[in-house]
């Protein structure tokens, strides 16, 4: 500050800060445990330095009483430690002083020396003249803070949980068995938060973990949870927008009407929304309403969806939904209403048998609209629906696609069957001037991956 008190009083002195405000500050990049919810009404990145992280985010542990480590895990790991326990003054900076980097050459001298201000040197439990001891040279993070290789190419962490450790080569071996599945504990007291708050935070905390888990009863698990505790908290009146899309997230597979409907709600708070629960909502809104056959509600949802998001599958579902809806007169009334823009209309091909006549409309208008046509022989979603309900096959089948014909109506067209002749088509089609037809000859099997019903 300078003398006449005008400095900015936003810069704090780590050192002057109480052990949790101090640990705040590291643990932005420190803490990424993967089990973690915003708390309600603030963001993360509103957090400064002298604020408790607490305050701002709810971060959790899974305790399952094991000695396994993660390679940014170092605040959790140091937090079980005996050391830090037992100490009031234990903290990150008391070993690393954050203005200067410690060379590799001395930091077995610099370390050794941290841990002889609390313990003696005899405290040791290896004899002084005993191989081991002598194999490390009395360089106490050797065996209590042990390093470990990681898969991520030029990287070795060390094990913040000091302790006594069973050590091999190529890693860290639990002390004692890993419990199953575990139970997440909040690092920081969340005492501040009402019981309501907690438990949102708690079990928006365990939806994270269970995306996390490559074991799907462990992910199963995790799910279950974080839907009986949120769904608990939304009964007793809590329903802000991020519980909202992860009720939704957690019920669409067993409820998609419900799950669309707080997907909806959600959507109506769009501002205090993440990018990513925005995302996620537009698609539970959109499954829903493709599952009651509401195609030309799901439109508009799709067009928003991959305009944040560019997933394939939304890409498909948008296509199916203008399929179903008949989009040649769609497609023609966008060009009208947007003459100056490209306009392109997809459309499959039991619906272009059913509109094909209005290609006479786009010729007479001479609209350059090119008309794509997803061609693969059947008549798809009533192939599906019977197959659905067990009904045998009848009426869906159109045969083995033909060639396409040298144009519709007068509408030119050319004929799809690999992706380099799709280029070409699409070269030709958007530099036609008037209609045209790209009839893109597909495999009937994929078409069931984009319906959800």
């Amino acid at each position: 500050d300078s003398s006449d008190g005008s400095g900015d009083t936003s810069i704090v002195h780590p050192g002057s800060l109480s052990r949790e405000r101090l640990e705040s500050i590291c643990a932005q990049c420190h803490l990424s445990n993967g089990s973690a919810a915003n708390i309600r009404g603030r963001k993360l990145t509103d957090f400064r330095p002298g604020h408790r992280l607490a305050e701002y985010r709810a971060h959790y542990v899974l305790d399952k009483s094991d000695g396994a480590m993660t390679v940014v895990g170092h605040i959790e790991q140091l937090q079980k430690s005996r050391c830090y326990t037992q100490a009031t003054t234990l903290t990150c900076t008391t070993c690393h002083d954050p203005h200067r980097h410690v060379p590799k050459s001395e930091a077995g001298t610099v370390f050794r020396a941290k841990c002889l201000e609390c313990h003696k040197p005899d405290a040791c439990g290896l004899p002084a003249d005993g191989t081991s001891r002598q194999d490390v040279a009395d360089r106490c993070t050797e065996c209590h803070m042990p390093s470990t290789t990681t898969s991520i190419p030029h990287v070795a962490s060390t094990h913040h949980r000091i302790g006594i450790h069973n050590t091999k080569a190529g890693g860290i071996v639990p002390t004692r068995r890993a419990f199953s599945p575990g139970t997440l504990k909040p690092l920081y007291d969340l005492s501040h938060l009402p019981p309501l708050d907690q438990d949102r935070c708690l079990g928006l905390a365990y939806r994270q973990l269970a995306s996390k888990q490559n074991d799907p009863q462990l992910g199963s698990t995790f799910r279950l949870r974080a839907r009986r505790i949120l769904q608990k908290t939304y009964n007793a009146g809590l329903q802000d927008p991020r519980l909202l899309t992860a009720l939704a997230d957690l019920g669409q597979a067993s409820d998609p009407v419900t799950a669309g409907r707080l997907a909806r709600r959600a959507l109506e708070q769009d501002a205090a929304l993440t990018t990513l629960d925005r995302a996620n909502s537009l698609g539970i809104l959109a499954n829903s309403l493709m599952a009651a056959e509401k195609f030309d509600e799901a439109i508009p949802v799709l067009q928003r969806l991959v305009s944040l998001h560019h997933n394939p599958i939304a890409w498909l579902q948008l296509s199916h939904c203008r399929m179903s809806t008949g989009d040649i007169p769609g497609a023609i009334a966008a060009k009208l209403v947007h003459p100056d823009r490209q306009v392109v209309g997809v459309i499959g091909d039991g619906c272009f048998q059913m509109t094909v006549g209005e290609l006479n409309v786009a010729r007479r208008l001479n609209l350059h609209l090119p008309i794509i046509v997803l061609n693969d022989g059947w008549l798809g979603l009533i192939k599906l629906k019977q197959q659905g309900k067990g009904f045998g096959l009848g009426g869906s089948y159109l045969g083995d696609p033909p060639t396409s014909p040298p144009d519709y109506f007068g509408v030119p067209c050319r004929a799809v069957t690999d992706e380099a002749s799709l280029q070409d088509a699409l070269s030709w089609g958007m530099n036609l001037d008037g209609p045209n037809v790209i009839e893109v000859f597909i495999d009937p099997n994929s078409y069931a991956t984009t319906v959800y019903d």
